[in-house]
């Protein structure tokens, strides 16, 4: 009898044959349900570009220890501290990630999962296998919260508000200009009034023709 070669050996399974595009060398996995989620479509570009770095660290049992420390993200073209901040923050509100560890001053660098993989070792991590189960990337995005306007607090906005009109727009009453009295004549004059020629009393008329009241000269005697 003739051996058939598609036959099993031994009555082993038969391998799958291989992809004929099948990836060479290592490589991350990325579900379509995540690629099709709404946190993944909801997110910017920027910050999905972030998520394939901590993709990039993973190695199949080290989710939970994933980082964005500067000295990893720099090299990668990462130059902005406050950038990845941000993008960061935003991949957290969308539940793609979850911070599993809070860095600092010696204590290393902040560390995160991805919410669609499991978390096989909790040792050293601030949460349990209570606290963490995959597939929140699924919930609701959590809200952001609101940005305090600079500069402004309620009690300026009250006082503000509880101006009076005398305050906002004071103006003083104005009074009018009172003239002053003529010496021999001379018309009283005002910054604020036209000028104007009042007519003299006869006796005045009389008074400025006489030899007295002419003009004297620089030494005080009469030209």
């Amino acid at each position: 009898m003739g051996i058939d070669k598609g036959a099993s050996r031994a009555g082993r399974p038969r391998k799958a044959k291989k992809p004929l595009e099948a990836v060479q060398g290592r490589y991350f996995a990325l579900p379509h349900a995540v690629l099709d989620s709404d946190a993944w479509t909801g997110c910017s570009a920027a910050a999905r570009a972030l998520l394939m770095e901590l993709c990039r660290q993973h190695t199949g049992s080290n989710n939970g220890r994933l980082h964005i420390a500067r000295s990893w993200i720099e090299p990668r073209g990462w130059t902005r501290p406050a950038t990845v901040r941000k993008l960061k923050d935003e991949l957290i509100r969308r539940r793609l990630i979850v911070q599993t560890k809070h860095g600092g001053l010696n204590n290393g660098a902040h560390q995160f999962a991805l919410t669609w993989l499991p978390v096989s070792n909790f040792d050293g991590l601030e949460i349990t296998d209570r606290d963490y189960s995959p597939g929140s990337y699924l919930l609701s995005p959590i809200e952001e919260p609101q940005k305090k306007q600079k500069g402004w607090t309620p009690h300026v906005l009250d006082k503000s508000s509880a101006r009076t009109p005398h305050v906002l727009e004071a103006k003083q009453p104005r009074t009018p200009h009172v003239r002053e009295k003529g010496i021999l004549g001379t018309s009283p004059r005002t910054p604020h009034v036209h000028n104007e020629c009042l007519p003299l009393h006869p006796e005045q008329r009389a008074g400025s023709d006489s030899p007295s009241l002419m003009a004297s000269g620089p030494n005080g005697g009469q030209k």
